[in-house]
């Protein structure tokens, strides 16, 4: 993946459940440049090779940004989704 203009959520990150929707309505918000937060469980993979996997929550919070065909997400631990940024 060379073009970092063009990142899909889908190749990033990988829910727990396949039958979890939450990624998908994540991508399809972002492509209508829509606003809104999104929460999904998801496998971690790490390691040397990634034999390692760890189930984690995350906090999704997304936007378009103004008068640009671009948009950005901010991706938060569950944990952290009490606090302000």
């Amino acid at each position: 993946m060379n073009d970092y203009k063009n990142v899909d959520i889908l190749f990033l990150e990988q829910e727990y459940n396949s039958s979890d929707e939450q990624l998908p309505q994540l991508r399809r918000a972002m492509i209508n440049g829509e606003t809104g937060h999104v929460q999904a469980t998801v496998k971690k993979f790490y390691g040397q090779q990634l034999h390692r996997v760890y189930i984690q929550t995350q906090n999704y919070y997304y936007a378009p940004i103004l008068n640009t065909p671009y948009r950005y997400a901010f991706v938060f631990k569950y944990v952290y989704h009490f606090y302000c940024i």
